[in-house]
């Protein structure tokens, strides 16, 4: 995780949070992804399990980022990008 943040606080080239694009609303985005990602998780559980255990994580990433870009039109990179600025990992409280 250390190695994952440090590589993530450099800049991406051309990602830049947009202003309005606030810590609150973040915060709201990774919760609603979060509960939408472990919703359809369950659904698909039994498949991963038998496919490979070891997708689970990767699973769950997947279904969440696909649910902001699908939800509210955020590429990934940009909402990693947020994640980071705003200092999520961090937050005891998520």
């Amino acid at each position: 995780m250390e190695l994952m943040e440090k590589g993530m606080k450099k800049t991406v080239p051309g990602v830049e949070v947009p202003e309005d694009f606030t810590k609150e609303k973040l915060v709201t985005y990774f919760k609603e992804a979060n509960d939408y990602s472990i919703w359809r998780f369950k659904e698909l559980s039994s498949i991963i399990k038998t496919i490979d255990p070891m997708l689970a994580p990767i699973v769950h990433s997947c279904l969440s980022h696909d649910y902001i870009n699908q939800t509210y039109q955020i590429p990934e990179t940009l909402f990693k990008v947020a994640m980071f600025k705003y200092d999520i990992y961090s937050d005891k409280e998520l």
